[in-house]
């Protein structure tokens, strides 16, 4: 079943899209996940021109951010900013307990309300979410909560037009790509959908070469480059239960990420690449020459992928 944005499709094509889309934390700076403030230090006049200068198609952005963006300076504002800028893809992240109940449950439908009206907003075409973690102080919910759950938030998309990609992470009750997949089918909704990125599936201890065959028919909203070292400490710090762990910039790590681009091509992927790069190397970097570095990386990436196909024709 393709992708109500037209991320899967069926028919063969002889290239690889080029299209490259910085997700949220690529291009935000001195800032990361479990910061104590996780709004980006860099002004956002700033960040626009570097992605322009830099040659991005497309963005992600943080419900912190978003927040920030939407008292000043507007969501109407920041749309035109960055189509001026040649972005027109926009995804929005990061929602989680859209499973739980109660208080928890209340806390996360506020942000998600925030999240997809600033979508609709901004044109975004994808709302990327997370899994339950995988441990015990925490009520793990069972698998029909979890496709109930998962089919609400999907329906509560739709009028927004927005996609929702939920991205299997080795930490979580979801591990690997198989998990989630089984969860998206029986949910049987094309707006629930998937977010495949090649560093989780590393983590995960999964390969590229079955991708074409696991997403047969799988809603793919969202799909993601991103390199690494590949070490014990890596693999334990997954199985720990740790959902974090250092990207490499593309090409500097050990994963066979044209591989994997290969593989999502031949999958039927025909949307943007994302790349998803949490790294205190890039943090250190001026936003501009990161993102520079990190969109020429990809694109040699990308050219890779395209030499393997052709070697294949």
């Amino acid at each position: 079943m393709p992708a109500p944005s037209g991320g899967i499709q069926g028919a063969a094509e002889p290239r690889i899209g080029r299209r490259l889309l910085a997700s949220c934390w690529t291009w935000a700076g001195d800032v990361g996940p479990g910061s104590a403030d996780e709004r980006s230090p860099v002004p956002l006049d700033r960040r626009i021109a570097a992605i322009a200068a830099s040659g991005w198609n497309g963005v992600g952005l943080s419900h912190p951010d978003l927040r920030a963006y939407t008292a000043s300076p507007g969501l109407d504002a920041l749309r035109r900013r960055l189509a001026d800028a040649g972005i027109d893809r926009i995804e929005v992240e990061f929602l989680e307990d859209w499973w739980q109940s109660g208080p928890r449950k209340d806390a996360s439908d506020r942000v998600r309300g925030e999240l997809l009206e600033a979508a609709a907003q901004l044109g975004a075409r994808a709302l990327k979410v997370g899994a339950p973690a995988r441990t015990p102080l925490r009520d793990q919910p069972s698998g029909q909560r979890l496709i109930d759950a998962f089919g609400e938030l999907a329906e509560a998309a739709a009028p927004h037009d927005v996609d929702v990609a939920l991205e299997p992470m080795s930490h979580t009750v979801l591990p690997t790509l198989p998990d989630a997949i089984d969860l998206v089918r029986s949910v049987g909704n094309p707006r629930a959908g998937l977010a495949v990125d090649a560093f989780q599936l590393a983590r995960s201890g999964e390969g590229f070469e079955d991708l074409p065959a696991l997403l047969d028919g799988v809603p793919v909203h969202v799909v993601e480059l991103g390199d690494a070292v590949i070490d014990a400490a890596l693999a334990a710090r997954a199985r720990e239960g740790h959902g974090l762990a250092e990207r490499s910039l593309p090409g500097h790590g050990d994963l066979d990420v044209a591989g994997f681009v290969l593989a999502m091509h031949e999958a039927g992927w025909r949307g943007d690449w994302g790349v998803e790069i949490i790294s205190s190397r890039l943090r250190a970097l001026p936003v501009e020459d990161g993102v520079r570095q990190v969109h020429e990386g990809s694109a040699r990436i990308l050219e890779e992928a395209e030499r393997r196909l052709a070697r294949r024709a």
